[in-house]
């Protein structure tokens, strides 16, 4: 799923107060895995990855809750 699909469906949950967070593995460590089994990139790079990507969804999870609240 693409960066706009996800922020999209974050947007939507984000409107429901029930809705208090998210869980999206793959979307986290699912390229990062494969290159790093691959032997295409090293520890290091496989672990910035996927934490550059956690920060990113929690960027947008950020933004969908305060476009919500307004």
């Amino acid at each position: 799923s693409s960066e706009a699909d996800l922020s999209a469906s974050l947007a939507l949950a984000a409107k429901h107060p029930l809705v208090k967070g998210f869980a999206i593995g793959r979307t986290i460590f699912g390229d990062a895995a494969r290159g790093w089994l691959k032997g295409e990139m090293t520890d290091t790079e496989a672990v910035q990855m996927m934490s550059d990507r956690y920060a990113r969804l929690g960027q947008l999870w950020d933004k969908a809750r305060a476009g919500a609240k307004a």
